[in-house]
């Protein structure tokens, strides 16, 4: 009985010696290779894990920001990625919590799409730390790759687009009030700083003391309160050149506009064409006088393509360029359905 108990006890031993010596390398916890960013890496032996991505969202108060989270789903999908996303709410300190809580889920890759520059630090800080590559969205993050608006560019478009609708409709303007977005960064100013060079390329001689520039703020509110200010300021400016950053004061402007009964007195150019959109959808037929007159793309559509290429790249171990832009170019009624017919489908 003591023979066959020890034989037993052998040949149990002996299978799980057996399971032991036969795990496998794909059982194994994945290596990252030193420089990859994080990035899982294919080994001699090994599977290649899902690469995952990380991105924070700017916010969801806009379409736009639901077409940018919707393209980058999508591309994620196409590569079979992983995409963790999280929302930034247009706060600093949301931005940065979610910034951390994404490490801790080991992203390999991170879209930061955040508004406010002063935390920008901080999430680099943390991202170099992890050796985590960062692609910067519309908002320039120092270390980041950047992807976005070409900051120094759209400004010319948006102010001779301006200047020509101020020339056909009024032959000069009274002023130009510029919306800026001070919170997002010198570079983001710069959207909006070079909008009179634009405008002097139709009006040469345009004075810049007749240049007004307010701060919108952080939210719409804001954006409609320094706009309902300047038109109580100003009561006796009636041909008023409106040129907002962005939709969130667009939306602002709109609403000062509209309560202080200085439609006729306003002629508006914008920057985002989702913006643009719904107010066409909102307002097919043109009124009488139209405030809203047109809008420059920012191709927001395709933001998750743009950056998915970028994040290709970097998994191939491509050198890259410090920035990348999408094509800008602008829409008003005329041109729309050129390019977003589908839009109103």
């Amino acid at each position: 009985m003591k023979k066959k108990i020890a034989i037993l006890f052998i040949v149990i031993m002996g299978v799980l010696m057996t399971a032991c010596g036969n795990t496998t390398a794909e059982e194994q916890p994945a290596q990252t290779a030193e420089g990859s960013g994080g990035a899982a890496q294919e080994s001699s032996g090994t599977k290649e894990e899902k690469i995952v991505v990380g991105f924070a969202n700017i916010a969801e108060t806009a379409y736009q920001h639901t077409a940018i989270k919707e393209s980058m789903e999508k591309e994620a999908k196409k590569r079979g990625w992983e995409l963790v996303y999280m929302n930034n709410n247009l706060d600093g300190q949301t931005a940065v919590s979610n910034a951390t809580q994404m490490l801790q889920m080991g992203i390999d890759y991170m879209i930061e799409y955040n508004v406010d520059i002063s935390v920008a630090p901080t999430i680099m800080e943390m991202m170099d730390e992890a050796g985590v590559p960062v692609v910067a969205v519309d908002i320039q993050h120092e270390g980041a790759t950047y992807f976005g608006a070409d900051n120094y560019g759209v400004g010319p478009i948006v102010g001779k687009d301006l200047a020509n609708r101020v020339k056909e409709a009024w032959g000069e303007a009274d002023c130009i009030l510029i919306i800026e977005d001070a919170i997002s960064g010198e570079t983001v100013l710069a959207r909006t700083d070079n909008i009179y060079d634009g405008y002097k390329e139709i009006f040469p001689d345009f004075p810049e003391d007749k240049v007004f520039k307010v701060d919108g703020g952080a939210d719409t509110t804001d954006a409609q309160d320094v706009v309902a200010d300047f038109l109580t300021a100003h009561p006796d400016l009636h041909h008023i050149a409106v040129a907002p950053a962005h939709v969130t004061y667009r939306l602002g402007a709109s609403a000062a506009i509209e309560i202080a009964e200085r439609e006729n007195d306003c002629l508006m150019v914008s920057q985002g064409e989702y913006d643009y959109l719904d107010y066409l959808e909102n307002t097919p037929e043109a009124p009488e006088w139209e405030v809203y007159q047109s809008t420059i793309v920012y191709d927001f559509q395709n933001y998750g393509k743009y950056c998915f290429e970028i994040l290709d790249k970097l998994a191939a171990g491509e050198e890259l360029e410090a920035e990348y832009y999408p094509e800008h170019y602008m829409v008003d009624r005329t041109n729309v359905m050129d390019t977003f017919g589908d839009y109103f489908k």
